[in-house]
């Protein structure tokens, strides 16, 4: 029924502009809302890093969220029969100085859908949804946050270490990273923060080496009141039973969180239930109930199904070898 009201309404703007106006504002939404690679550049082995333009993308971004990132059908690469088209690969963003219309992302060369973003172009024109997931809560009161991990570890540290430091909290992190990025992310993190080491090996020997080289730091591992651990299950397993028996090298009273990092698919936040992971009770180990993990994708480490992560990881374990060789063999 309103709508002849609405009809009427509008007739009486139809003479308000003019072509070119509508030139103007067609322009302007196309560059706020599409994404296009900027530069593409192998910084290390396997490593590289992708900056792309994406106004309303970036300028929406907030500290602990990741975006959804793909190329297009139409312009994917062929190479034989076989369409180059990446299935969507969740990146965690970091925003690039003094371009707050870009992002940069650092992507490992590992899964398929990694290699194929290798590929992609300057100039050309790519679909990247977000920001998703929920941004991380800054401490109310002032506290030292320590950050371990290895790649997304990292990404976190230069995604969110600005807004911590602005909040006036300290951070610190203690990087598992193979020997040949270790320089690159030197550089990036002296820019950031004071204390880091960094180790290739696993995440254990990267506490001690930190915990070793306490009397040269200005933080101390013991006095973060929050941990964020990046990792697989077995990283989390280990490292839980490492915290409840070296007392002396974390907080008592920290607040323990962990990446849950599973299969995703829309990255909607509870349409498709492909990243659903369960919880459980600490006291119990009983399944309490099940998340959506791209809602939810740093939880309390204490209540994570670390049994039902590892099934989860596990799922696409035979697809993704089959298709890592074909493209091996497709490329080579």
């Amino acid at each position: 029924k309103i709508y002849p009201n609405i009809i009427s309404h509008l007739s009486d703007k139809n003479n308000v502009s003019d072509k070119d106006d509508y030139s103007g504002f067609a322009d302007h939404m196309q560059y706020q809302f599409s994404a296009t690679v900027v530069s593409n550049t192998v910084i290390a082995d396997d490593l590289f890093e992708l900056i792309v333009l994406a106004p309303q993308a970036a300028r929406c971004f907030t500290p602990g969220q990741f975006y959804r990132l793909q190329n297009f059908e139409t312009l994917a690469p062929k190479q034989g029969d076989t369409l180059l088209q990446m299935e969507a690969l969740a990146v965690m963003a970091i925003p690039v100085e003094g371009q707050p219309d870009q992002l940069r992302f650092l992507i490992e060369r590992k899964s398929v859908n990694a290699v194929l973003a290798c590929l992609l172009q300057p100039n050309e024109p790519i679909a990247l949804m977000g920001p998703s997931g929920v941004k991380h809560q800054l401490p109310k009161t002032l506290s030292t946050v320590a950050v371990m991990g290895g790649l997304m570890g990292l990404c976190y540290v230069l995604s969110s270490a600005k807004a911590y430091q602005q909040a006036g909290h300290t951070v610190l992190y203690v990087g598992t990273l193979p020997q040949s990025w270790q320089a690159i992310a030197s550089t990036y993190l002296s820019s950031l923060i004071s204390d880091w080491s960094l180790t290739d090996g696993n995440t254990l020997e990267a506490v001690d080496a930190y915990d070793s080289q306490a009397p040269s730091k200005a933080v101390r591992l013991s006095s973060a009141s929050q941990v964020f651990v990046f990792g697989d299950g077995d990283d989390l397993r280990s490292l839980n039973a490492y915290r409840h028996q070296k007392h002396s090298v974390f907080h008592a009273e920290a607040q323990w969180v962990a990446s849950v990092y599973g299969p995703m698919q829309c990255m909607l936040k509870g349409v498709c239930a492909q990243c659903l992971q369960w919880q459980i009770d600490p006291e119990t180990g009983q399944r309490t109930k099940a998340v959506y993990a791209c809602s939810w994708h740093h939880q309390p480490m204490d209540i994570i199904d670390l049994e039902h992560l590892d099934e989860r990881g596990a799922h696409h374990r035979m697809q993704h070898t089959l298709t890592t060789q074909w493209l091996r063999y497709r490329i080579s």
